[in-house]
């Protein structure tokens, strides 16, 4: 395996991870194969960021967004994932909205309230396939919605749109 696709503390990341990945989580601060907070921000604009307590679920959804072109960083908790998103800044946030401790309904809030990622755009995900999910979602400042499980296509095409219309707005 070459050496660019092994990360010194978390192990396989990148392509080859779909083989066989750890948990490639990015921490507040931590560097992601020798590039730190300050070089992924430049690249904010494919930069997508994954708050899901799901491992399997983090790790499904890189694989739909990398193979997309995307760059992508990980957050197993919301409190991380707000960290994270106001450290890096991405273009968008994939939200799971039923977790344990900070749900992804206060995530939401709290990243849509602060100045610093309010312009960050964020679709939510969620096993609640009731419109009652789908209203607290739009209320809470998700721009999209998606119910799980959801295919690869549906996924990478509602980030993009989301990212076409922060571009354009």
């Amino acid at each position: 395996m070459p050496s660019h696709l092994r990360h010194p503390r978390w192990g396989v990341c990148g392509a080859e991870a779909r083989v066989w990945r750890p948990r490639c989580v990015f921490r507040p601060g931590a560097q992601v194969d020798g590039v730190g907070a300050s070089a992924l921000s430049a690249n904010a604009g494919t930069l997508v960021l994954i708050i899901d307590d799901g491992d399997e679920n983090r790790a499904i959804y890189r694989g739909y967004l990398e193979h997309a072109g995307y760059q992508v960083v990980e957050a197993a908790d919301a409190t991380d994932g707000i960290a994270i998103a106001k450290e890096l800044l991405p273009a968008i946030v994939v939200m799971d909205l039923s977790m344990p401790g900070v749900d992804g309904w206060e995530a939401t809030r709290l990243l849509k309230s602060d100045a610093t990622t309010r312009g960050i755009g964020i679709v939510a995900l969620s096993a609640f396939h009731e419109p009652e999910s789908r209203r607290r979602a739009r209320e809470a400042g998700a721009d999209f919605f998606l119910a799980k499980p959801c295919l690869p296509r549906e996924l990478t095409l509602h980030v993009s749109e989301c990212i076409r219309r922060r571009r354009s707005a």
